[in-house]
């Protein structure tokens, strides 16, 4: 069956890609494919491997210890207002792109090794987690507030970079920016 998104979280089964049959309403399975969009909470369970095959919408999504989430070249849509890594998340040079109907929050205690950043958070956006960019910070809508270590890389390979804030955006906290010279 591929089963829709509904107000049930779906829970990765196993390592896989998100269109791949691994998601199950159980915490146990079993698995089975998932059209997963804007209105499904995700959580990649411990020690399970996911990646994108394309854009993906979710509506909040966690990634447990010992689990990651590899986005490659694609587009992660979140619609919801929470974003977990407890595990880690692989940017490749992907985007994370929040777009959250509330006040929302990115957290967690895990790896976040992300290219770009788009936040249209029009209610805000507290980022309590330590979030290195390795490509460019896009502040679309509302505050974004650092409470965690934010950071723009720079090494001999790319520099992060602060991409135009909008009007109606703006940019509370600490900012760490590197600069890499040879």
């Amino acid at each position: 069956c591929v089963c829709a998104g509904t107000n049930a979280p779906w829970y990765s089964q196993g390592s896989g890609s998100f269109t791949d049959a691994i998601w199950s309403h159980n915490i146990a399975g079993p698995g089975a494919l998932a059209a997963l969009n804007s209105a499904s909470d995700v959580i990649i369970q411990s020690g399970h491997a996911v990646t994108l095959a394309g854009v993906q919408d979710v509506h909040d999504i966690s990634v447990e210890a010992t689990a990651s989430l590899g986005l490659g070249a694609n587009t992660l849509n979140v619609f919801g207002n929470s974003v977990d890594i407890d595990g880690s998340l692989l940017g490749g040079t992907g985007n994370l792109n929040l777009e959250p109907t509330g006040a929302a929050t990115l957290d967690g205690s895990g790896t976040l090794n992300l290219f770009d950043l788009t936040v249209n958070a029009p209610n805000g956006l507290n980022c309590l987690a330590n979030a290195p960019i390795r490509g460019t910070l896009s502040l679309v809508n509302g505050a974004f507030t650092a409470t965690g270590a934010v950071s723009l890389v720079s090494n001999v390979n790319l520099t992060g970079r602060l991409g135009p804030v909008a009007a109606t955006a703006s940019y509370v906290g600490d900012l760490t920016v590197n600069r890499y010279i040879p």
